[in-house]
């Protein structure tokens, strides 16, 4: 796992390919500690959980807002929706003071922004 959260440290290229639709639903399912399973309409969880979210969190914290109003902003929100989650509040907090960046990407239709203000209900 921390080779993969150290992906984020990398080259631009490599952080660049971070960006690519693939690579976050791979950070996704990474955060969540499991997919999502069409038939059933709940997440299958891995044994033993990942907790990759505490692991991603520390790479990417002082780049937050950016990677929750790209098109990453999914991860985010699979952060905010962790229950086991160890940075919540402070997600939720460096979230919150910054509404203004939240608002323009939802202005840019980015969903997983829009989904990140109804959870934190601003």
């Amino acid at each position: 796992m921390n080779a993969v959260a150290d992906l984020v440290d990398s080259s631009p290229e490599t952080k660049e390919a971070l960006y690519m639709p693939a690579a976050g639903r791979m950070l996704k399912t990474l955060v969540q500690s499991g997919r999502f399973n069409q038939h059933t309409q709940a997440l299958e969880l891995s044994e033993p959980l990942l907790k990759f979210h505490d692991t991603l969190y520390a790479k990417i914290e002082s780049d937050i807002i950016n990677w929750a109003t790209s098109g990453n902003s999914f991860v985010v929100v699979s952060m905010l929706e962790a229950g086991d989650f160890s940075n919540q509040d402070a997600l939720r907090k460096k979230l919150k003071q910054s509404k203004r960046e939240l608002v323009e990407a939802c202005d840019e239709e980015n969903k997983g922004s829009q989904l990140i203000m109804q959870k934190l209900q601003i």
